[in-house]
Formats: structure tokens, sequence, C-alpha cells
């Protein structure tokens, strides 16, 4: 019947006829929608949203489908007891291939209802002194932690510091140590494995350690106890390098193995001083 009604009077002459909506229950927040049915289609030119129509509602959107022009409103205030208020008149332009026509939507009206009771105390009743929160102490869980962690980038500090820092010691077992903990246990890795622990040699040498094992061993008598393994590892290495031997390449494991105790002694004496 609505739409009977509607096409009827659309077919009258009538420019806009307003869709049925709910006129009642409304409150501050809420977003009705009002729709109406435009008789020539067209796009609806309105001002910028959003776009306060009363102290009542705003429009904050207008949307269109085919000839059915709908519009959002957002009840921004309502009256201390429930009231019937009325939305006025909106000029609106309808812009078609031929030009632009003015259109016109019509008053209507709106019931709306408070959230709250009405307040017959003075305002005063309800001002009290500002109270700031107290300022949140640390938890002690999380000022032991904070604490902990300062301590140990001290202690990262000092033993860089103590271990790469100073210019006049070096390590260089330590250093060949700690880069063989990242290399393969394959032919190429073993391989970079040889080669760290030469360098290292060659460096406590101060040239190449090659075939001056016994003069290394003289100059350095905590080495003594590893005589016999860095004698192995020298053949080991002429016959990986050189081929002069029968011995076959250390794993992997031994060769970190030597590096390791080299390492230890070499802490344990202060590291190598320039």
């Amino acid at each position: 019947m609505t739409m009977l009604l509607a096409v009827s009077s659309l077919m009258a002459g009538e420019a806009i006829q307003p869709l049925p909506y709910r006129d009642y229950g409304w409150f501050i927040g809420d977003v009705l929608t009002r729709c109406w049915r435009v008789a020539e289609p067209g796009k609806v030119l309105t001002p910028e949203l959003p776009h306060s129509l009363s102290r009542w509602l705003t429009v904050i959107r207008v949307h269109q489908q085919g000839n059915r022009l709908c519009i959002d409103y957002q009840v921004d205030y309502v009256p201390f007891t429930t009231e019937t208020v009325t939305v006025p008149t909106w000029n609106l332009t309808l812009r078609q291939n031929d030009g632009e026509k003015p259109l016109t939507l019509a008053s209507w009206h709106l019931t709306l209802a408070p959230l709250r009771p009405i307040q017959i105390l003075k305002g005063e009743a309800f001002l009290q002194p500002e109270r700031l929160p107290p300022p949140e102490a640390v938890p002690l869980r999380q000022r032991f932690w904070i604490a902990l962690g300062l301590v140990g980038l001290g202690l990262g500090g000092l033993s860089w510091y103590w271990l790469w820092g100073r210019r006049e010691v070096n390590w260089p077992f330590c250093r060949a140590w700690i880069r063989m903990a990242g290399f393969e246990d394959d032919e190429a890795g073993r391989l970079q494995a040889y080669l760290c622990l030469h360098r290292a040699l060659d460096t406590y040498r101060g040239g190449s350690w090659w075939g001056r094992l016994d003069d290394m061993l003289a100059r350095y008598p905590g080495w003594g106890s590893l005589a016999d393994e860095l004698k192995a590892f020298a053949a080991s290495s002429a016959g990986l390098f050189f081929a002069a031997g029968a011995e076959t390449p250390w794993p992997l494991e031994r060769l970190r193995r030597l590096a390791r105790r080299l390492a230890l002694e070499e802490l344990r004496r202060g590291g190598l001083v320039r």
C-alpha cells in the first residue's frame, strides 16, 4: 500500500516522496536513516558534511541508489524530558543532464528521549577538588630485571674492552675459536678452521710459524701440554696443504678443541702483548 501511494504521488507530479520511518525512541548519539523517493533521477548535491540542521541533528552521510535518496542523521542533543522536535526544511540541489534543479526536503518530526533523570541538585554539589593519581611505583621484579640488565651491559662492556678494546693486547686464539663456532663440518668449513689456527699461530710468531714450531714451543712454555697436539696439527696441515704426508684432515670438532685449549691458555696469560 505504501509503495502504491508513493508511486501515485510521484505520478501526480511531486518531485520527492518521503518513505516511512520510525519517529520515536531516539537517544543522544543514535544514528537514524531517513529515506525519500525522487521522481527524476540525478545526483543530489549537498553542502560539506557533517552539516548541522538544528541543535538536535547533524547530517553525517548522504547516499543514493537509483531514485532512492537516504540521509544519515546523528542525534547530538536531547531534551530533559521526552519531547517531539521539528526537523527543519532542507534545500538541496538535483543535478541532471539538462542542468540543476532545486530539491526541497520538507520539515518532519522526531521524538527524542533523555538517557538520564532530571537533576534537581545544584551544579556546585557535583564539583570535587582535583585528585591526581599517585605516581605508580615500578614493581620490584621489574626493577630487579632493569638492574640486572644494566649490570650485564656494564660487564659486557668491560669484557669487550679487556678482550678486544685494548690496543696493546691481542687475542688471536680467542678470535679463532669464536669464528670456528660458526663453521659447518664439511670440507669448506674444515679448511676455514685450519686457516684460522694458522693465522693465530702466525700472529704469535710475528710472521709465518711454518717450520718453526719448536722455536715457538720454547718461546711459549705454557704450551708444553699442547706440544704433541700442535705437532700433530702441523703434520695434518702438511698433508692437507702440501700433500707431504699420509695424514688425513682433522674433523672440525678436533680443530675447535685445539683452538679452545689455546684460547684458555691465552686468557690465562693475559693475551698476546704487542
